[in-house]
């Protein structure tokens, strides 16, 4: 079942208290009742960019892993699955 999302805006005073969902869940208390309130984005940015996990690659074929591109990479994987299958087909097919 998809419930809406309903957005509330809230005064100045109750900002810095909701500023902290930005680094942890808040429990809000009304009554009886208790709301647990996360951020959209609670997670820290990563230090991780495209080019420091290529960078990081062992080297692929003789070249280091920020020296080969995207569909480079892509090509390389789609024929490593094509030959794994492949030996799972032979292997299969061999007994």
């Amino acid at each position: 079942m998809t419930v809406e999302t309903k957005r509330i805006t809230v005064d100045e005073d109750m900002r810095p208290l909701f500023e902290e969902a930005t680094t942890h869940a808040l429990i809000v208390e009304v009554g009886d009742h208790a709301y647990r309130i996360n951020a959209e984005r609670v997670l820290p940015d990563s230090p991780y960019t495209i080019d420091s996990v290529y960078g990081s690659l062992p080297p692929i074929n003789g070249r280091p892993g920020s020296e080969i591109s995207n569909e480079e990479l892509e090509d390389m994987i789609d024929a490593s699955k094509e030959a794994n299958a492949r030996d799972i087909f032979e292997s299969i097919h061999a007994r």
